[in-house]
């Protein structure tokens, strides 16, 4: 019976001879991940549909 490995999915960061380092030192606010690589048609079909969208986060008031 063949072992499955699950892993974890680390964002802004670099793994080098098993040591992760190389962080991201600003932040990050939209992430995708998809199963596979992409076409370069599918990127393009991603893109075109994102464009004219706003990126700017909204004035939110911060609880408390």
């Amino acid at each position: 019976m063949a072992r499955s490995r699950h892993w974890s999915l680390q964002i802004g960061r670099a793994k080098n001879r098993g040591t992760f380092g190389d962080h991201w030192s600003v932040a990050i606010d939209d992430v995708g991940t998809f199963q596979g690589a992409l076409s370069r048609e599918q990127i393009n079909q991603l893109l075109s549909a994102w464009a004219g969208l706003p990126t700017e986060v909204p004035d939110v008031p911060e609880a408390g």
